[in-house]
């Protein structure tokens, strides 16, 4: 008979989820109309095993058919399907008008906002065809339609899309997590119109109940505890600064940020402790009904309507299945394991949406619970000798540190593979924060919300405590966010490093459960984990750049940002992507997170070829973010953007240069970056685009040429000036546009490989299919960023190597 504290034995249902979860993550391989069949066959087996009571075949039966079911769930699942009766519109080429309905409330964003909503039909040649889909609107302007509202609006809608750089964010398999079958973009407040329709009474409370707690939020408190206060009751982040999420990051407590399953228990043990409150203070309703029914019913409603007020999030999901779970349990007097109800919440969330096993953020909330479940297991409390308030609150505070550290060590991997950084500070942050901001914060925030509207004396005065209880602890967070070793990068974590983690844990589980007693496969085990662990950070991240020089042209969408990185590790950033004013800032979204995961700590040259939005718009976070050592820039333009960046650069001591043909090259190792254009005297070009600057860059005898936005003007200046020879490598002029790539220009340079950068589904229509034409027409292998997502060139051992991380149709000539 086995342990009373081996919490294995009692969760039945184990070996099912872990059989369904495998088969979820097989999917891609085994999916298929066979499986249906398999699985009614193997429950037919498993039947007639069950009759012949042969239990251990039918148990393996069984979980063999849990794998199936969770293969053919996820393949489903990874299938946009479109509603019976519906007529896909074409792929966007043009906007299209359509008629839809708020399903989210609008969260800000870089463009305005950014909300969820159910489309029902779209306008095809004036008639109207019906369309049910999912679609991820984003907004410019000041106005949005309200969450349960039906609206009318013109967008170009295209199915969801990565960008297709190393080690992204897996933006499609989000989308289809969330049945999100279309993204698109409204241009702006006049492009959408409310219908004359009703809303649904609850929508209309809770969007009144959110106006108003934003609107007394922003009245009373200051803009960065107003947008805290969105951001911890009404999970609404848009309003949070970068610098205050860099200083929260810092102290290792994002998480607070971001609504979870803590602030959704936290509200049910609020609810539950007022309704016991309320309900003890009647002699006539204690004594027919006992105490612990209002509180299970309080702890629901709490954990409901909180729910109700954000998005459903996958961590409040989990903690609301908890919450009721609990609350059913107690209602029908049955044993409540803290284990049990967590795997039947993770199984329950996993069978509506399989793919929630590969969201980060739902990898994160069940990983941080069962660290912490497993911490309180393995180092339960010692026995309460003495009930003074002192050791009261020793126990307190070990209980916290040890849950802490659970949740930490649980959760490390995924923060690692993701994120690419740690904070040392992190336990103590959270020993700190987490109960003041967190427990103390959100419900006073959350009480305060609530009664703004029927007790707004009451309300008014819980924002102004509100608003001094953070004025007290933010400095803290700001304070120990910028100490040293809090922004620690650990590259190349990898699904290697993941396994010898893994076992790590499993080792510290058979240690505390006393499960292995061989010292000897004790220590083989430990040194296994280990050296998985380090393998990638370690060995693979320098045998990949051992001897080879590296041209990396990553995806940023409408845009150039282009990396050269040296066999030693030098490096050289030619443009920044797009960004600047509300766009999307490709320097903070994609190039930081891109070199946090491979180690690229120092730019030693960025070069910004002109003041395009979408060449410098990255820049600034390019510079506060990563060492950059020295910048290049034409000099002509001096917009908004980059005064921008020129300032961040000069606050940081970073030399900024005005650069054009006469500037001498500059040698980094054998990587050498010459100016060659524009000239010194540049009156008879009159577009920016035709001054940008462009250089050269010979590795080895290879060379590339950075041609920036150059129009034909410019190209004939080249030209004039014989300047140019032959490249390997062109990263063609102005994004494959008809303005560029002149006849007289390609059969000089003539090109062995051309990259063309253009945004998937462009307003610009970029490429032009004439200049494809005419790069296969001299020679050229076309490469087009929008097609292939990063392109990869390796020059080493005498030969160069071109990839592409999507897999891509190339025209040959």
């Amino acid at each position: 008979m086995p342990p009373k504290n081996d919490f294995l034995s009692r969760l039945p249902i184990l070996p099912y989820c872990v059989s369904y979860a495998f088969g979820i993550v097989l999917s891609d391989r085994i999916g298929g109309t066979w499986i249906l069949i398999a699985v009614f066959v193997l429950l037919l087996l498993g039947i007639g095993a069950w009759f012949l009571k042969r239990s251990l075949v039918t148990t393996f039966l069984l979980v063999f058919v849990a794998m199936l079911i969770g293969a053919e769930r996820a393949h489903n699942q990874n299938v946009v399907r479109y509603a019976p009766g519906s007529s896909a519109p074409p792929q966007a080429t043009e906007a299209q008008i359509y008629d839809a309905t708020v399903e989210s409330y609008p969260e800000r964003s870089e463009a305005g906002y950014r909300f969820r909503a159910l489309v029902h039909s779209w306008q095809n040649d004036g008639n109207w065809e019906p369309l049910e889909i999912h679609a991820l609107l984003s907004m410019r302007g000041f106005e949005t339609p309200e969450r349960g509202e039906s609206f009318r609006f013109r967008a170009r809608l295209r199915t969801p899309r990565n960008f297709g750089n190393d080690r992204e964010f897996d933006f499609e398999r989000y989308a289809r997590t969330r049945s999100i079958g279309a993204v698109g973009a409204i241009a702006d407040d006049q492009r959408w119109v409310p219908m004359a329709t009703s809303m649904p009474p609850l929508w209309k409370m809770l969007n009144w109940l959110r106006w108003q707690a934003s609107e007394r939020a922003d009245f009373f408190l200051s803009h960065s505890n107003a947008a805290l206060f969105k951001s911890l009751v009404l999970g609404d982040r848009g309003d949070i600064s970068k610098g205050l999420e860099r200083a929260f990051r810092g102290a290792g407590i994002l998480h607070i940020l971001v609504v979870s399953g803590f602030q959704v228990a936290l509200m049910a043990a609020v609810g539950s402790l007022l309704a016991g409150f309320l309900w003890s203070r009647s002699v006539f309703l204690v004594s027919r009904v006992p105490i612990w029914f209002p509180r299970a019913m309080g702890g629901a409603i709490g954990a409901v309507v909180f729910c109700l007020l954000t998005d459903l999030p996958v961590p409040t999901v989990r903690s609301l299945a908890a919450v009721l779970l609990g609350g059913l349990l107690l209602l029908f007097g049955r044993s409540r394991d803290p284990f049990a109800i967590w795997l039947a919440a993770a199984f329950g969330v996993l069978l509506v949406s399989p793919l929630y096993l590969f969201d980060v953020s739902a990898q994160l909330s069940f990983l941080a619970v069962l660290g912490i479940l497993l911490g309180v297991a393995l180092f339960p409390a010692p026995p309460k000798k003495k009930p003074d308030p002192l050791h009261r609150i020793l126990l307190g505070c070990r209980s916290l540190g040890i849950a802490t550290l659970g949740a930490i060590f649980a959760t490390l991997p995924v923060v690692l593979y993701h994120f690419a950084q740690i904070t040392l500070w992190s336990p103590l942050g959270n020993l700190i924060f987490v109960p003041t901001l967190g427990g103390i914060a959100t419900p006073l925030g959350f009480l305060a919300m609530f009664v703004c509207g029927p007790f707004r004396p009451l309300g008014d005065f819980l924002m102004c405590v509100l608003g001094v209880w953070l004025d007290l602890w933010i400095p803290w967070v700001e304070r120990i966010g910028s100490w040293p070793a809090s922004d620690l990068w650990v590259p190349y974590f990898s699904e290697v490093s993941c396994l010898g983690y893994a076992v790590l844990f499993i080792l510290v589980l058979a240690w505390k459960g006393q499960r292995i007693q061989s010292a000897f496969l004790n220590t083989a085990m430990a040194l296994t984990g280990v050296l998985l662990s380090l393998y990638s950070p370690v060995v693979d991240g320098w045998l990949r750049h051992k001897g080879v020089d590296e041209i990396h042209v990553f995806h940023v969408g409408q845009g150039d940002a282009t990396l050269i990185r040296s066999r030693t590790g030098k490096t050289v950033l030619v443009d920044a992507g797009p960004g600047g004013g509300q766009d999307f800032d490709a320097g903070d979204r994609i190039l930081v997170p891109w070199f946090r995961k491979h180690n690229v700590r120092t730019i030693s040259l960025l070069v910004l070829t002109h003041a395009d939005s979408d060449h410098i718009g990255g820049a600034k976070s390019v510079i506060e973010q990563a060492d950059v050592r020295k910048i290049w820039f034409a000099g002509f333009a001096e917009t908004p953007v980059v005064l921008e960046s020129r300032s961040v650069a000069l606050k940081r001591n970073v030399p900024w240069e005005t650069v054009g043909a006469d500037t001498a090259a500059v040698t980094l190792d054998d990587v050498r970056v010459t100016p060659i254009h524009p000239p010194k005297r540049a009156d008879h070009l009159k577009s920016e685009n035709n001054r940008s600057l462009i250089v050269t860059v010979d590795i080895d005898g290879y060379r590339a040429l950075m041609a920036a936005d150059l129009e034909a003007d410019g190209e004939r200046d080249l030209l004039r000036r014989k300047v140019l020879s032959h490249a390997d490598f062109l990263k063609v002029p102005h994004h494959g546009s008809r303005t560029s790539s002149t006849d007289g220009f390609l059969a000089v340079v003539h090109p062995s490989n051309a990259i063309i950068t253009a945004g998937f589904g462009n307003r610009f229509h970029h490429p032009s299919p004439e200049v494809v034409e005419r790069l296969m027409k001299y020679g050229a292998r076309v490469w087009r960023g929008d097609e292939c997502g990063e392109i990869i060139t390796r020059i080493g051992n005498g030969r160069a190597e071109m990839t592409s991380v999507r897999p891509c149709r190339r025209p040959t000539p």
